[in-house]
């Protein structure tokens, strides 16, 4: 099973510098030990250490299952950004994700005027917390396996169990023990405001979501410079509250209790296709912040 994943791992190492990208792409070109050209195993490698954190910007190539209320079923291909920050331990590597953007489809549907979307209004992953957990590492050499556990990322909302428990209906912390919502982007509504577009059936301006998103790793050390592995994913998302303008009016109001069940229902849906597993490349960058990352995405991984 090893040599299986290895060999793929290599193709895809192999295949980032196929073709006339190479004066493009810095997967190709730059002075970085890297094994675009071939994988070399068993070389020593230092991720971190104890007094200097290793850090490593990563990224999660998904194939996801769209659906909503029997209405379209779709695939199609979403990606995670993020930091992963490393820490020498005596059991491993003490690890610390910062996720830095999560990238919701647009869905488009037969009928609609244009695709169903949802918009984050305010940029709040600043105000997300990082997951921590180890890393697991076979042997400090190229080739090694490396993996982490499943972690979660929790959007406006607190549980005790944050990969176990159901997301709430109601409930704000300000007047409840958790579970609970939060505002996350301190607009006064509760969960996380998404303009909504072209919603189908419902004339849906804003919803209000929890979400929680939850990944792991496992993979190999391609370099000092690079981890190369497959990661599980999934997303799920629950409105707590929307505004809608009525048919026959123009001016928005809160939704009612019938109408944000509507908008459960037809909110599309993201699962991982079964068959197809996510990909995730890290390249270490040094101290880098969430917004230099979405600036230099093309730069650090490649086109």
């Amino acid at each position: 099973m090893k040599m299986a994943v290895f060999s793929a791992f290599l193709a895809f190492a192999t295949y980032m510098c196929d073709g006339n990208d190479k004066k493009e792409s810095t997967d190709c070109a730059n002075d970085r030990k890297e094994p675009d050209q071939g994988l070399v195993c068993n070389e020593n490698v230092v991720l971190s250490e104890p007094s200097e954190q290793g850090v490593f910007a990563f990224k999660t190539t998904l194939y996801v299952n769209i659906s909503s209320a029997g209405i379209i079923e779709t695939e199609t291909y979403s990606r995670i950004l993020g930091i992963l920050h490393l820490t020498k331990s005596p059991m491993g590597e003490d690890l610390q994700i910062e996720l830095c953007d999560l990238l919701i489809p647009a869905v488009s549907i037969p009928g609609q005027a244009g695709p169903t979307e949802m918009i984050m209004v305010s940029n709040v992953y600043p105000e997300l917390a990082p997951a921590q957990t180890s890393m697991t590492v076979e042997n400090y050499t190229t080739c090694s396996d490396v993996s982490f556990p499943m972690v979660s990322f929790i959007f406006s909302a607190v549980l005790p169990d944050p990969l176990n428990d159901s997301l709430p209906d109601t409930g704000l912390c300000s007047g409840t023990s958790p579970p609970c919502i939060t505002d996350m982007d301190n607009d006064s509504n509760p969960g996380v405001t998404f303009e909504a577009l072209n919603v189908p059936g419902i004339d849906v301006r804003s919803i209000y979501m929890i979400m929680r998103s939850t990944m792991d790793f496992s993979g190999i050390i391609g370099s000092e410079d690079l981890l190369l592995g497959n990661s599980m994913w999934t997303i799920e998302q629950k409105a707590v509250g929307c505004t809608i303008v009525p048919l026959g009016q123009t001016n928005p109001r809160p939704c009612n209790e019938s109408e944000l069940d509507i908008v459960r229902k037809v909110n599309p849906r993201l699962e991982m296709v079964p068959s197809k597993a996510g990909s995730l490349i890290g390249r270490r960058t040094g101290p880098i912040s969430c917004e230099d990352l979405l600036l230099s995405e093309d730069e650090i991984f490649g086109r």
